[in-house]
């Protein structure tokens, strides 16, 4: 929903728009600009802005609700060591399948 009005006659012109559809936006422009005695050039240059303004502020929005990435856990000596044991040994996949049932993760192949 976007309402256009004139400052100086307070005259409003209400309408929805989809403001990624220009033949939609050049409509509206020349309808409220008869209206409200605007310029539809003006209006459209406008509403361009408007639509430029709001990506910006989406994509801001989107940055700040996005969680942070997680650093992969850094192995100790030790650790590397018998993970290399570990994934040196014959039947890999069967072991690690073993493991995830013992987690309880059943029923994944």
């Amino acid at each position: 929903m976007l309402v256009i009005e004139d400052k100086a006659s307070t005259q409003k012109a209400r309408n929805r728009i989809d403001l990624y559809e220009d033949k939609q936006v050049e409509k509206l422009c020349k309808e409220a600009g008869e209206k409200l005695s605007l310029p539809a050039a003006t209006l459209q240059a406008d509403l361009y802005r408007l639509t430029d303004l709001l990506e910006q502020h989406i994509e801001k929005q989107l940055q700040q609700t996005k969680p942070p990435e997680q650093a992969l856990p850094v192995l100790t000596a030790k650790e590397r060591e018998a993970l290399q044991q570990f994934a040196s040994k014959p039947k890999l996949i069967k072991r690690l399948n073993e493991l995830l049932g013992r987690a309880g993760i059943v029923g994944e192949e």
